[in-house]
């Protein structure tokens, strides 16, 4: 029995302008250290039937084309939310589709080259006429400063990678092929933000193209919210549940995951 995704590729993605100022401040949230989650196990996705292949431990990485710095080939995640997403890929294998996993755990010095080198040095080069700060703005749309080291991580503001409760992924077909999303993973441009092609379309006629964009995005989004999962609206793949970025956009009193330990 296969899925009826006429009931998320015709639902629009709600304006995400209110979602976006949400998020500030989102580092602050109160993290719950009592929560019987708060330690919980974490595991490589993988283990658990999920697909995947880290993107940063890869030289086939647009628009990188580097293995990174102190990037690993590991696909972690804590068990709670390996559980949830299993709920969401066996309902997109009802379609002969399945999540496919970029990024999960991700070591604080990758988190900094990207914030402190790689993407600043892009936009200087695209953007000569931008100053250090409005670069800066630009850069922690979608990187956040982490700790010098991984062992530094504070357990009361830890970048969300960093808690294993973060995912970056998006939906293919069992042949392989990804479902087109209208731009790569880690644009750093607004063609990034989920509701980019809703937004668009409110302004002119999309091309064929961009309504399968709008429609995957769609389909994508659905199936991870109301699987209780939140969305950095700055990120079309990027979704969590139980860190912080999902406490303060779910309105939870605390988030429940802090940085994992090895």
């Amino acid at each position: 029995m296969s899925i009826d995704t006429s009931l998320y590729i015709n639902n629009p993605i709600p304006n995400l302008a209110d979602t976006t100022k949400n998020k500030q401040g989102y580092r602050q949230h109160p993290i719950d250290s009592t929560h019987n989650l708060y330690s919980e196990a974490f595991a490589d996705i993988r283990e658990y039937g999920l697909i995947g292949d880290n993107f940063y431990h890869r030289t086939d990485n647009p628009p990188y084309f580097e293995q990174i710095p102190h990037s690993i080939p590991d696909l972690l995640l804590r068990l709670s939310v390996i559980q949830r997403l299993q709920l969401v890929d066996n309902e997109l294998k009802k379609s002969n589709l399945e999540l496919y996993f970029f990024d999960c755990y991700r070591p604080i010095e990758v988190q900094n080259y990207f914030h402190d080198v790689w993407v600043p040095n892009r936009l200087k080069s695209d953007h000569p006429d931008w100053s250090e700060s409005k670069v800066l703005d630009e850069t922690e749309k979608y990187w956040a400063k982490g700790a010098p080291s991984s062992n530094e991580v504070d357990p009361n503001s830890p970048p969300p990678h960093s808690t294993s409760a973060a995912c970056d992924l998006t939906i293919r077909k069992n042949s392989g092929e990804h479902l087109f999303m209208g731009g790569i993973f880690d644009d750093a441009s607004d063609i990034s933000n989920t509701d980019f092609f809703e937004i668009e379309s409110q302004k002119r006629t999309l091309t064929f193209s961009e309504i399968e964009a709008l429609q995957n995005r769609r389909l994508l989004y659905h199936l991870m919210t109301n699987t209780g999962f939140a969305n950095n609206p700055t990120e079309w793949w990027h979704y969590s549940y139980g860190d912080q970025m999902w406490a303060k956009l779910s309105n939870q009193p605390t988030a429940f995951y802090s940085k994992i330990i090895f």
